[in-house]
């Protein structure tokens, strides 16, 4: 009888904090959501996936809405890992359900084009609006050269070596 009492005494109380049904998760909330899985749906609007691969902060499949530009889906990948991949980009489009693709619907996109250079930030050339299936494949930063690695050496070691001699010959000096 005790046990009974204790489990009502535990039970009672949690009652009052149960979910009501206004609180329910909606049908487009319960979407797969992973590591690489962006869900920017809109459960007013047609939404689709589009797959981002390459040198962005944040690759993978992006749950978008009917009429997301390119622009908006280059804000949404994050940062680039370095502003080089955006000089030329692909925009894939499959023409045809079996998923197979045709050079005719690989384009190259170029940040530059996309952009006028006279007026900073002006669109230049037309914005596509995404399709389902599209995928945006961004160049991945290529491995640094000898000089590159050599740079970044002189920067991290070299450079306050020179600057711990410096000052230590510098206060020799005025201590004479």
């Amino acid at each position: 009888m005790k046990k009974i009492l204790l489990i009502l005494a535990m039970l009672i109380p949690l009652s009052g904090i149960a979910q009501d049904d206004s609180l329910k998760f909606k049908e487009y909330q319960l979407k797969k959501i992973g590591a690489n899985y962006f869900n920017y749906s809109d459960p007013e609007k047609f939404n689709f996936e589009v797959v981002v691969w390459g040198g962005v902060r944040n690759p993978g499949i992006y749950l978008v809405p009917d009429g997301t530009t390119l622009i908006t889906l280059i804000a949404l990948t994050g940062t680039a890992t370095d502003e080089t991949i955006y000089e030329d980009f692909k925009l894939i489009r499959t023409k045809q359900k079996s998923g197979t693709l045709k050079s005719d619907s690989a384009y190259i996109i170029s940040y530059k084009d996309l952009f006028d250079k006279e007026i900073k930030g002006a669109i230049n050339k037309p914005n596509p609006v995404l399709q389902p299936g599209d995928i945006i494949v961004f160049p991945i930063k290529p491995e640094k050269d000898f000089w590159e690695i050599a740079q970044r050496v002189a920067g991290v070691f070299i450079v306050p070596l020179f600057t711990l001699g410096t000052l230590i010959i510098s206060i020799l000096n005025y201590s004479k």
